[in-house]
């Protein structure tokens, strides 16, 4: 039987080359896809993408990259074929994940084993779901560009039968606005013959370090997200969006926090005691400058 399924996935590999080799793109990758879910392989769903591409399918050819990529098994030319494949489209896709142990198929393409990943255009499609036992029940699945879901399939799905689940991967974005410096601060040395220099100092520095840890916690946001859009073999543009994002909260946070510390660090050792004693000191603290002028 095994050398049966062999032979017969190497018969629709053949005829898969030939179907290529004469210009019918779209025939050639149907037939590397069947081959495929005889034999896994890495190359020949890279076959197929390669394939939808030059059929004009960029959506299917992106569904066929990311399912090779997954493999492990493509040469670095391939993978970089793969890659650039995928980008191309990524603005004007949606990928959905089907988990659970079962089969799945959408929008009439040939069945597959899940977990799985389907990459497609916006609009609504056929979910057909089998669960273990091999119970079929229908949904309606409607996304839009730029959309990531996930299908979660119920271990029985006769037992629970209605639409699937569909959840966003991952916690909502979180807005927080990135912090605002406050206005740079001008000091006199007459006016600094109090504690209220040392004080203010303290305070800076203070500032300075709580927004290091915004700049900390914003920065592994963005470390998360890139992760995340690198994973989806850089499919998911909203990672990435939102990887770009926290990297600016966190530039921001990290300015103002240099700045803070800086001028705090300044402040105290400038600052006077209250009993008034030390030299005259008149400090400028400007948006990129900061001028001092001690007077004994």
């Amino acid at each position: 039987m095994a050398q049966d399924v062999q032979e017969e996935a190497s018969r629709l590999f053949r005829a898969a080359s030939a179907a290529h080799a004469q210009g019918d793109y779209a025939a050639a990758a149907r037939t590397f896809e069947a081959a495929h879910d005889l034999v896994p392989s890495g190359a020949t769903l890279f076959n197929a993408g390669v394939s939808w591409d030059e059929a004009g399918d960029g959506h299917r050819a992106a569904d066929a990259f990311v399912r090779a990529l997954r493999t492990g098994e493509l040469t670095e030319a391939q993978r970089d074929r793969a890659i650039e494949g995928i980008e191309r489209t990524a603005g004007d896709t949606a990928v959905v994940e089907v988990l659970g142990a079962g089969r799945a198929r959408v929008a009439g393409r040939a069945e597959r084993a899940t977990p799985s990943t389907f990459v497609l255009a916006p609009g609504s499609y056929e979910l057909e779901l089998w669960d273990a036992g091999g119970t079929l029940s229908r949904h309606t699945l409607r996304v839009a560009a730029g959309d990531r879901a996930v299908v979660e399939v119920p271990a029985a799905v006769a037992a629970s039968p209605g639409e699937p689940t569909l959840t966003d991967e991952g916690p909502a974005e979180p807005r927080i606005a990135p912090p605002v410096a406050a206005a740079a601060p001008v000091i006199d040395g007459e006016a600094s013959r109090t504690s209220s220099s040392w004080s203010a100092g303290w305070t800076l520095m203070s500032f300075g370090l709580a927004t290091v840890g915004v700049a900390a916690v914003t920065g592994a946001a963005a470390v998360r997200a890139e992760r995340d859009y690198l994973d989806s073999f850089r499919v998911d543009v909203d990672a990435r969006d939102q990887a770009r994002r926290w990297q600016r909260f966190t530039n921001a946070a990290v300015g103002v926090a240099a700045a803070a510390a800086l001028t705090g660090f300044v402040l105290v050792l400038v600052g006077r005691r209250e009993d008034g004693s030390g030299p005259d000191v008149r400090l400028g603290v400007g948006p990129t400058s900061i001028r001092a002028e001690t007077r004994w």
